[in-house]
């Protein structure tokens, strides 16, 4: 309004001069011959007047110049950020399209029997690779899962109780696979301060880890991978660090990982998007991520969070203290990490590295407790353990990796640990050497309960499942992503399933339902986790009555034995085969002792609308049923007020926004085939190409109408079809 003002003024002021100017010359003739002294103060009024005309012109012309510059490049930001955001979801939906191919290449090798000329090797990495792209369908999913709720605001974090121990094993288990082929060794480092109870979004925070897990390993191979978790800001925050000495980046690497600007750049070549999602749930999380890199610390990745106790790790019976232990690791570092977590109980160890074996070798069989690493098993090793009494002979722990080589039946050990050590594993292990005699008020040892073996069975596949229609199995997962992988492997089948999310709402539905026949528990989950439920399930029913198959990931190897003595009849690695929980299936769940009277839960056909909800094109873009209702959920949820935000939008003429927001909204619509509101969309967007914004509150309506049927038509969809 003042720049307007501004050019007014000048403007008006210098055509007044002129008009003066002329006005003079015109109505006096002698005044071009009259003295200058004469005339000089008029003169030099209109030059006056002429300077502030000129200059206000010239000051109201630049600030408009500046604003028009200003303006336009807020239009090309908006644009680029709309390009941007659009790109992500492009880059997913890539993502998924590549998996699905790879996934139809696959069922097209089936159909053609072409697997019955492969080799056993071709086999073995033909199905190497069907599973990989499997994996790669789910990520991309969660990847496109979480985008919408961080875009659409709707990212709950939860606080609930969860056990620290189970939460990394699950981070194990995700980068197990990469570590394997990249020749990486996990170490876990966990103050002992920090309690192994602790309140959060257990899920999320494992969802951050693995991410940056699976980042910092990354091209590096024969490597260490140090997951630390401490105690910072006098004990008010929690600190997870992944190290790796071997990673390096530079500067310009570090400020590229989590800014939303440099996304677009790196999604192609690197796959951010999973870390620029990994630092927006941080932040949702109250908590805050750092990178550093150096050449003689290698990189860091620090997540620090709000923290709250609940309690700590108990320690080993005190028969320990009196134990001579010895910690023979690769390298010092992981012998310092194991023994920390000892003597933080009182315990004298000894540790040493593969460089410093020499001085030990002498005095191994002098030791109470060896802990090995399994490349350190050597005949010369053997001998010095077997020098001494076979009676006092020490008890050997070797301490493996998932992908080590088996070096039990060649060498005398006693126990194996699986790498990377928590605290409880170490201490309950410790436990369970202690000899009737040595204990102190005659506590016993917990006595073992053996586990039913579960063997693959070729040739199964999803149909194969039919043969227990009659069935009504208990699934308790308290992953939703998860929970739609067993629906969509079992739900074919006809069999009745129930979902449980937790512990304790699984405990409410074994109750209060006579009919189970079966139970899939997961091991890891909030507050209730898998051991506790099926502890409690077996005060309920015996293992007879009611089997349970506990679901557990690969960094829960070391936890086979606390499974049994929870009372599970048997238990399945994630990812298992499908051949594998037929087999489970096959040894619990029989017809005539089924509890299941009628079955009455069937699919219903649904046949809608296909102006509104194509749903058969959403499938064919997802590739997978099960994934396009999990997408459709998430679409319908973000556009949930929609109608809302394009009409104060439209009424305030926020034109920019809308305009983002139209063509953020159509890609997503096409994504799951909403046909009827991506034309009104697309019109909408039309009026600006052709400058009639005017019209837009015309479509108000419009748009309303069209969102209103596309939520009626998905909710019939999404009944009619559930499993």
């Amino acid at each position: 309004m003042i720049i307007k003002k501004l050019y007014l003024f000048g403007k008006t002021t210098a055509l007044l001069f002129m008009a003066l100017f002329s006005s003079l010359y015109a109505n006096s003739p002698y005044i071009g011959d009259l003295p200058i002294e004469d005339n000089q103060s008029i003169w030099i009024a209109l030059f006056a007047l002429a300077l502030v005309g000129v200059l206000s012109l010239f000051l109201s012309s630049d600030q408009v110049k500046n604003l028009i510059k200003k303006y336009e490049n807020m239009i090309k930001i908006q644009i680029e950020l709309a390009q941007k955001q659009q790109r992500m979801l492009e880059f997913v939906g890539e993502k998924i399209e590549i998996s699905t191919k790879g996934i139809a290449r696959h069922r097209e090798l089936l159909t053609k029997n072409s697997f019955r000329t492969m080799n056993q090797s071709q086999y073995n990495e033909e199905l190497k690779l069907f599973k990989e792209t499997e994996t790669v369908l789910l990520d991309a999913t969660h990847e496109l899962v979480d985008f919408l709720k961080i875009k659409s605001g709707r990212l709950e974090i939860v606080k609930e109780q969860f056990k620290l121990s189970n939460m990394l094993s699950e981070v194990f288990g995700f980068v197990s696979a990469k570590m394997k082929k990249h020749k990486v060794e996990m170490i876990y480092d966990v103050d002992i301060k920090v309690s192994t109870e602790i309140i959060g979004d257990s899920k999320r925070i494992e969802q951050v880890l693995k991410i940056l897990a699976s980042d910092i390993i990354e091209n590096v191979d024969n490597s260490i991978l140090s997951l630390s978790v401490t105690k910072v800001n006098n004990s008010k925050s929690l600190q997870f660090t992944l190290s790796n000495k071997d990673k390096k980046m530079s500067d310009e690497d570090i400020d590229r990982l989590f800014i939303g600007e440099s996304i677009d750049e790196s999604l192609c070549t690197n796959n951010k998007l999973d870390l620029y999602i990994a630092n927006e749930v941080v932040k949702q999380m109250g908590g805050t991520i750092e990178v550093t890199s150096s050449s003689l610390r290698g990189t860091l990745y620090s997540v620090t969070l709000p923290y709250e106790i609940n309690k700590y790790v108990a320690a080993p019976s005190i028969e320990i203290e009196k134990k001579k232990i010895l910690i023979l690791e690769k390298t010092l570092y992981s012998a310092e990490t194991v023994a920390k977590m000892l003597m933080c109980h009182n315990i004298e160890v000894d540790y040493c590295s593969k460089d410093n074996l020499h001085t030990y070798l002498s005095e191994l069989y002098t030791y109470d407790i060896l802990f090995v690493d399994n490349s350190l098993f050597s005949n010369l090793l053997q001998d010095k353990i077997n020098k001494g009494p076979k009676d006092k002979a020490p008890y050997v722990v070797a301490l493996k990796n998932s992908f080590d080589i088996d070096v039990s039946q060649k060498y005398s050990i006693d126990a194996k640990l699986y790498k990377p050590l928590q605290a409880e594993n170490l201490v309950t292990l410790l436990n369970s050497t202690i000899k009737e005699s040595e204990k102190v008020n005659n506590v016993s040892n917990v006595k073992l309960v053996s586990i039913t073996p579960l063997v693959e069975k070729k040739g199964i596949s999803r149909k194969s499942f039919t043969a227990f229609s009659y069935a009504h199995v208990l699934i308790v997962e308290d992953n939703y992503i998860n929970q739609k992988i067993l629906k969509g492997l079992l739900g074919v089948s006809g069999m009745k399933i129930t979902m449980a999310s937790s512990g304790k709402e699984a405990l409410k539905i074994i109750k209060s339902n006579k009919e189970l026949d079966m139970v899939l528990m997961d091991t890891n989950m909030p507050v209730m986790d898998g051991y506790e439920t099926t502890k409690e399930i077996r005060k309920i029913y015996n293992k007879k009555q009611l089997p349970v198959v506990m679901i557990m990931g690969e960094g829960f190897k070391n936890d086979i034995d606390k499974i049994a003595n929870a009372g599970a009849n048997t238990f399945l690695h994630k990812p298992f085969l499908t051949g594998t929980l037929y087999s489970a299936f096959e040894t619990f769940v029989t017809k005539e002792n089924s509890k299941v009277k009628d079955i009455t839960s069937k699919l219903s056909k649904y046949i809608g609308n296909k102006d509104i909800l194509d749903t058969q094109k959403g499938i064919a873009k997802a590739h997978s049923a099960i994934y396009y209702k999990e997408l459709l959920n998430e679409v319908l949820l973000t556009l949930k007020e929609s109608d809302l935000k394009i009409e104060e939008m439209v009424l305030k003429h926020e034109m920019m926004n809308l305009q983002s927001y139209i063509i953020d909204t159509i890609y997503l619509c096409e994504r799951v085939g909403a046909k009827r509101v991506i034309v009104v969309l697309k019109e909408m967007n039309t009026l600006f190409i052709y400058k009639e914004e005017i019209r837009l509150k015309e479509y108000i309506h419009i748009y309303k109408k069209a969102l209103n049927n596309l939520k009626q038509e998905a909710n019939l969809y999404l009944k009619s079809s559930m499993i």
